[in-house]
């Protein structure tokens, strides 16, 4: 078996962190490490859990079963089946998003993957659990794990739902420039979005390998996106350009009363080691992509 592709969510290398007491025994032989600027990943030898906090980012239903979705179908290999369930977690029952491999590629990467989303505090917290197999005791323990972050918190105690301080605007070594009018709204290492009044840029970049194929990353991405936006979107692909790379691109595209025609780009590609994620949105003026998109995507 593979040892990245089994990795759920956004894993990068860190010191060894400390249990709670209490999380000691659930987590033993585990290693805790910094997932992102508000997330922790707990390693362990035939399964994995994450805890990421969503710092003011209140889904309604519909966007949270399609951020569950996005955030594990993206780095989990093969065909899929997914089942939506309740567990009942920190005293409650909570919906619960099951993925398990249905053909050769997927069985032997992982066993079954779990997700959920509850409401913390000002915003919100996505707490997985991925095993290598499909085992009884495997879903106990996963149920134990979630029911620990949804309960407790990180079973480290690292805090998470702080949001992360305003970098610097880059995507890898392009910084970006913020047109005028427009401010850099979140900008770390993992992830940033640059905002204007009718237009804007966001981008992520993780390691590679966390990341099996960047067009299905790009497939499970929109989804989400596109409830975000609500209805009325076409939806189309096409060959495009990320940061000058020859790739393929989402557009999302909708007639906006009053106002004129919104189009949103999505593109995926890898450079240097990193999977990169542009999204640039903005009301169509006649003269291609918005200042705000920095040259980051652009059509053949």
């Amino acid at each position: 078996m593979g040892s990245a592709p089994f990795i759920a969510v956004l894993v990068a290398v860190g010191s060894p962190s400390p249990f709670r007491p209490d999380a000691q025994q659930l987590f033993a032989g585990c290693r805790a490490d910094r997932n992102g600027p508000n997330g922790r990943f707990y390693g362990c030898t035939d399964w994995n859990a994450s805890l990421t906090g969503l710092p003011g980012f209140k889904p309604t239903s519909d966007q949270a079963v399609e951020l569950m979705r996005s955030s594990v179908r993206g780095t989990l290999k093969g065909e899929l089946r997914e089942e939506k369930i309740e567990l009942k977690l920190g005293g409650r029952n909570v919906l619960v998003l099951r993925l398990s491999p249905v053909d050769a590629a997927g069985q032997a990467e992982f066993g079954f993957a779990e997700v959920t989303i509850v409401p913390s505090g000002n915003g919100s917290r996505i707490a997985t659990c991925v095993t290598r197999t499909d085992t009884v005791a495997q879903r106990e323990r996963c149920a134990r794990a979630l029911d620990y972050m949804v309960s407790t918190g990180t079973p480290d105690g690292a805090e998470i739902d702080t949001p992360a301080a305003v970098g610097e605007a880059a995507i890898l070594s392009h910084k970006l420039q913020v047109p005028r009018g427009c401010h850099v709204a979140n900008a770390n290492d993992v992830t940033g979005r640059i905002q204007c009044e009718s237009s804007m840029l966001s981008w992520t970049t993780i390691p590679s390998k966390q990341v099996p194929s960047v067009d299905r990353w790009l497939e499970e991405i929109v989804p989400p996106v596109a409830a975000s936006l609500g209805s009325g979107f076409t939806d189309e692909r096409l060959p495009c350009h990320v940061e000058g790379t020859p790739t393929r691109c989402a557009r999302l595209t909708k007639a906006v009363p009053s106002r004129g025609t919104m189009r949103l780009y999505i593109g995926t590609t890898v450079l240097d080691g990193q999977a990169v994620m542009v999204t640039c949105g903005f009301m169509e003026a006649g003269t291609g992509f918005a200042p705000v998109c920095n040259d980051t995507l652009a059509l053949p």
